[in-house]
């Protein structure tokens, strides 16, 4: 079971339809799941031993990992690091279990894993991010020196700069946005550039991350956002070559709701009847606007229409469909949303930014951050955390270390669109 809620919380975790008080609840969940390892004792112990004698996946390496940790399980523990050891890909959903147990947790589990391995290096830097442990520049520089050169102890510590504030974790990361990178070691050190940089610097990286954005999978999503977010030339360079390529339609109907400009509305408008992207295109709408289909009168009475390559049929299927990413989107209503719009345009103007409905000041950003949609907080993080060159949040991280993360994330000055200075030269 536990498992089975981690797997849901992660792929709801920039949910349009879900706000971070529905997070807080499903991680109280999770904590009392775990929380009940600790009772489970020698018999839990052994039917954990028993399941990773044969084939698990990431949600089950994460129960088990954390049912290990809880209990202070040496045995388990170190079953579950050799799983890691011999299956990295697991690494994520270890640090996760680190996530969920104190400092001393923490301290139990590294204390376990061989001191050479890169992938402890990777694990105890993933731990300093996300626990927030503040660590003085010379211990900085000592162990920047001596971290392996491996991508996921690289980008571990670029996450230390970006989630703690501290730019002497980032020394690497000028070398880092090479193309010569991994794509997720080449963000990181992207997103370290734009936040720590001088403007020329920042001016070069808004340029990588739109090449990024360009690429493929989550990177190029995660590159798209935040340059849109950014605004300037580069985001406009990136809408026009979206808009050149059929196959990335979906992607510019994110983008345009990351602009935060209205001037997009026509065009989302437009395909909100759309059976494949009309979905897609209400949520980019509530980006902008803040106005939810079903509260506000613009869902479609109709169930989402299937798409043409979906027939009907009570035959068996040849193969297993990819996933619906808008499963659970309402369908909109493209009539209802003009008559919704005719009555409020009157509240927005042209000329500003939006989030979720309002000008992104720091107060509405702080807001979003802890009541909004959680597809609109990591938006609101990076736009803070920008302006601020400083912390950033971990929206990954349980709720309530998510919420002393916040409550760090105070806004000096007013926000504003990058200088434009940074998009020029």
């Amino acid at each position: 079971m536990l498992a089975h809620e981690w797997r849901q919380r992660r792929r709801r975790a920039e949910s349009t339809c879900h706000r971070f008080a529905q997070l807080w609840q499903w991680d109280e969940r999770i904590q009392a799941y775990i929380e009940a390892f600790a009772l489970l004792g020698h018999e839990g112990s052994e039917r954990a031993h028993d399941r990773l004698q044969a084939p698990i996946s990431e949600g089950e390496l994460f129960a088990l990992s954390s049912q290990a940790l809880i209990a202070r399980n040496r045995s388990l523990a170190q079953a579950c690091i050799g799983m890691v050891q011999a299956m990295p890909g697991f690494l994520e959903a270890f640090c996760s279990a680190l996530d969920w147990v104190d400092w001393p947790g923490v301290e139990f589990a590294l204390g376990l894993w061989p001191a050479e391995d890169s992938l402890r290096q990777a694990a105890v830097l993933h731990s300093i991010a996300s626990h927030d442990l503040v660590v003085d520049s010379a211990q900085i520089a000592s162990w920047i020196s001596r971290l392996s050169h491996a991508p996921a102890v690289q980008h571990g510590a670029l996450r230390c700069a970006l989630l703690t504030g501290q730019a002497d974790w980032a020394v690497r990361a000028f070398d880092l946005a090479d193309a010569a990178s991994p794509p997720e070691l080449r963000l990181a050190a992207v997103e370290a550039l734009i936040v720590f940089s001088e403007d020329a610097v920042r001016r070069d990286a808004l340029r990588l991350l739109r090449e990024l954005a360009l690429g493929s999978g989550r990177v190029a999503a995660v590159a798209t956002r935040e340059l849109m977010t950014l605004g300037g030339i580069e985001a406009s360079q990136l809408l026009e070559a979206l808009a050149a390529e059929p196959t990335r339609v979906r992607q510019q109907i994110a983008a345009m709701g990351w602009s935060g400009q209205l001037a997009h509305l026509p065009g989302l408008a437009d395909l909100l009847d759309d059976p494949t992207h009309g979905r897609a295109a209400g949520a980019a709408i509530t980006m902008l606007t803040g106005s939810d289909p079903p509260e506000d009168g613009w869902a479609s009475n109709l169930a989402a229409p299937r798409a043409a390559s979906e027939p009907l049929s009570d035959r068996m299927p040849d193969h297993i469909p990819p996933a619906d990413p808008d499963a659970e989107l309402p369908q909109p209503d493209r009539a209802r949303f003009a008559v919704w719009w005719n009555a409020t345009r009157a509240r927005y103007a042209l000329d500003e930014r939006y989030l979720a409905g309002r000008p992104r000041s720091a107060e509405h950003l702080t807001t979003v951050l802890r009541q909004g949609r959680l597809a609109h907080r990591p938006q609101a993080s990076w736009l803070l955390q920008v302006a601020r060159r400083g912390q950033g949040l971990a929206h990954l991280a349980p709720a309530p270390r998510q919420l002393a993360q916040i409550n760090q994330i105070t806004q000096p000055a007013q926000i504003s669109e990058p200088k434009e200075a940074l998009h020029h030269g």
